[in-house]
């Protein structure tokens, strides 16, 4: 008896510290298949989640995605759709992709490459599609299909279309439950470019788009942009619209405006200038709150500038905070082959603004690493997905990213960034000898607790752990060049280390 209480016992720890071990996770997919991306994702409200994405098989046909995978990252079933006539489904968008309200399925919107039109997918829960559309429009070049929301009678479909005057409109589209098109508006300045950004629901006779408008001049000129707001009915009637002074810095809203609690509008967007002497555009995150009039009552810019720098999406959690997502490039050296590493993102701002953490990881080192969508769990936890474009192979790869409310995959080793100003210190940490043939040491605090990584510079992680005594051993590492990535609370440092053979 007393054994048989003792395996008991032991089963149930195994179970519980294997549990633990899954909590958190950071894994990339590719379903055997030649190219993957996941664009945007919904909480199944138990222990699954669905993905909506773009998928390229074997004979180089782009299909689109529906999978499923537990909270713990396990795919649990997929479904590719092939379009019968050969054309391409392009990459989705971020809230591309929404669970119908009475539980039965979900829409998903994008378009097509070769037709440049615009189509609509209704899913069952298994991720069968019981409804397809596509909708020709002869007066356009390019239709973008970006985000759609249901209705109480329908949906609402926006984006941008280029018309046959080569300019570009915000439009919205109506459409009933079977994605049969009622009618359809086109939104902005006639004579500028204007790009859509987010809608947000005030009440069912009550919806404010948020977008830019922007130039498109020769370069090095000068672009000049606005942001701007249309207040519309639910028949897509203008009531009134809103727009910025001219800017140079800002590109207007973004993806995932959100309505605050005082009635106003935050958004992420991006603060942009032109770096000397090639005039090469580089960006910052930044974050901007506005009244219910549209004046601006907050604004608040994170990390450097950076070319590499994307906001993809803003999500709203249940305690108010904020999370923006994206790409973070951290630069570590102009004289290498890799110039910087584009992390994915995920930066938790209070509703002021203040930065509380942020997330940097990859799912490849030397590659470029994109979140686009995020879910909260009840727990606290938030699962992203996105997608990495590695070079070596040449692939792209679902990325499927977990962490802690914290901001965490490792809380053993959880060391979450926070700042008022700047959310990601780059720091630079002293590292010596470099080239060494059996001991990289780092100029740290005795009582600094950081994790490192060592990646190849074809992007495989080659090993990781905490840094112990200041020192990481790498003398089991063949000859070569690698990436170091050291990680504490007071930022990240990046570096370039050579190792040698000893003599």
């Amino acid at each position: 008896m007393a054994m048989r209480n003792l395996f008991i016992f032991c089963y149930i720890l195994l179970c519980f510290s294997s549990t633990n071990a899954q909590i958190w996770f950071n894994k990339s997919f590719d379903f055997d298949q030649v190219g993957l991306a996941f664009a945007s994702l919904e909480y199944n409200g138990g222990h699954t989640v669905s993905i909506y994405g773009n998928l390229i098989d074997s004979d180089l046909k782009h299909g689109l995605l529906f999978a499923s995978f537990d909270t713990l990252g396990n795919l649990l079933d997929y479904n590719v759709e092939y379009d019968s006539l050969n054309d391409v489904f392009t990459l989705v968008y971020p809230n591309s992709f929404v669970g119908l309200a009475d539980g039965s399925g979900y829409v998903g919107v994008g378009s097509f490459f070769y037709s440049k039109n615009g189509y609509l997918a209704v899913y069952n829960n298994d991720g069968t599609i019981q409804k397809f559309a596509e909708y020709e429009d002869l007066g356009t070049r390019v239709d973008f299909y970006k985000e759609i929301i249901e209705v109480p009678d329908g949906f609402f479909i926006l984006g941008d279309k280029q018309l046959n005057d080569y300019h570009s409109h915000i439009f919205l589209m109506k459409t009933d439950k079977e994605g049969n098109k009622l009618w359809e508006k086109l939104y902005g300045h006639p004579t500028r470019e204007n790009w859509f950004g987010s809608i947000v629901k005030v009440n069912d006779n009550e919806y404010v788009i948020g977008g830019a408008t922007t130039t498109i001049p020769p370069f090095p000129q000068l672009v000049y942009n606005t942001s701007n707001f249309y207040v519309i009915d639910s028949l897509g009637t203008l009531k009134s619209s809103w727009q910025s002074q001219l800017s140079t810095t800002d590109i207007g809203v973004g993806y995932g405006m959100q309505r605050t609690e005082q009635g106003g509008w935050v958004y992420p967007t991006i603060e942009v200038q032109f770096e000397a002497p090639l005039n090469v555009l580089e960006r910052k995150l930044k974050i901007i709150e506005r009244d219910s009039l549209f004046n601006i009552i907050n604004e608040k810019s994170y990390g450097n500038f950076r070319p590499n720098n994307i906001q993809q999406n803003f999500k709203k959690l249940s305690n108010s905070d904020y999370l923006m997502l994206g790409t973070r490039s951290i630069q570590f050296s102009s004289q290498t082959q890799y110039p910087s590493l584009n992390m994915g993102s995920l930066l938790r701002v209070s509703p002021t603004g203040d930065s509380i953490w942020n997330f940097l990881d990859t799912a490849f080192g030397l590659a470029q690493n994109r979140i686009y969508d995020v879910i909260e769990l009840p727990s606290g936890s938030i699962i992203a997905c996105g997608y990495s474009q590695t070079l070596n192979p040449p692939k792209d790869w679902g990325w499927l990213v977990k962490v802690s409310k914290d901001g965490c995959v490792d809380t053993l080793n959880c060391f979450p960034m926070s700042s008022v100003g700047d959310f990601m210190k780059e720091q630079q940490i002293k590292v010596y000898p470099n080239p060494t043939s059996d001991f990289i040491y780092l100029d740290l605090p005795e009582s600094e607790q950081s994790e490192y990584q060592i990646i190849d510079l074809s992007g495989n992680l080659i090993k990781s752990g905490v840094v112990s005594d200041s020192k990481i051993s790498i003398s089991h590492l063949s000859s070569g060049g690698y990436v170091l990535k050291v990680r504490s609370k007071k930022g990240i440092t990046v570096k370039k280390i050579i190792k040698i053979v000893k003599t």
